[in-house]
């Protein structure tokens, strides 16, 4: 359950927080909180005994390009070669069915199904979403959902979701290298947090000033911007996978 934007009148005090506490002592879910706080907000949610924290950032260079206008990059970000045996495709539709038996497990680990991801993304009235299917060992490890960016005549390609094996969710940086090279694209980013091993193309946005990968578009804002979260879990536990699409991070704020 997701609690997102609401607003009361100034004379009115403590009606937000008499929400909250509403909503949490009377309605059925799993877990309940919020993707997008500010800090002010997320210390209240830490009184309250939410598990608070932020996603972390990860992103991949297009070091073709000359001219960066939508980030900010050092000159050289990478000394290794990674190989992969794995395949990348852009898809129309998608088939959980190919999971097979592991389909039920990752919809327990997400708590979120094949309706869910076609409701939100392929009928989304606001965006057009890529959907990427990615293939290991003739083997589906999972779906990417991710959406073009666009500032001054450049473009940026963000995975706002993920469905499948969460352990090899950077496991096909080699592909996504590939792909926004060829496709000119300034680079690819992920907004993450889950406790998962990653060596790969995929780099962590350590927030310093070597190093900008804007999340704002709408309007544009050439700043890193910090993404914090809060959740309550019934089952008590901190482990639990958040992503960019998650809660209304990903509402328009502008409508065309």
């Amino acid at each position: 359950m997701w609690l997102t934007t609401w607003i009361a009148k100034k004379t009115e005090l403590g009606v937000g927080i008499k929400l909250l506490m509403y909503s949490i002592a009377n309605y059925k879910y799993s877990k309940i909180g919020t993707v997008g706080c500010n800090e002010n907000v997320k210390k209240i949610y830490e009184y309250l005994g939410f598990y608070t924290g932020s996603l972390t950032q990860y992103y991949i260079v297009n070091q073709k390009i000359k001219v960066y206008n939508i980030g900010k990059f050092r000159k050289k970000y990478y000394n290794k070669f990674y190989k992969e045996d794995s395949s990348l495709n852009i898809v129309s539709n998608f088939n959980f069915k190919k999971f097979k038996k592991d389909y039920h497990n990752y919809v327990k680990i997400f708590e979120k199904n094949e309706d869910y991801f076609n409701n939100k993304y392929f009928k989304n009235p606001f965006y057009k979403y890529l959907v990427f299917e990615f293939v290991k060992k003739n083997k589906l490890i999972g779906y990417y959902f991710a959406r073009e960016c666009y500032y001054k005549g450049s473009k940026c390609l963000r995975i706002v979701d993920f469905f499948g094996n969460i352990k090899k969710i950077f496991d096909c940086s080699v592909s996504f290298k590939k792909f926004i090279e060829t496709n000119n694209y300034e680079f690819v980013d992920l907004y993450f947090y889950g406790n998962v091993k990653n060596n790969t193309y995929f780099l962590k946005n350590e927030f310093n000033n070597n190093t900008i990968v804007p999340n704002y578009f709408e309007p544009f804002s050439k700043k890193n911007i910090t993404i914090n979260f809060a959740i309550m879990n019934k089952k008590k536990t901190s482990k639990f996978y958040l992503f960019k699409g998650d809660c209304d991070q990903e509402r328009p704020n502008f409508i065309k």
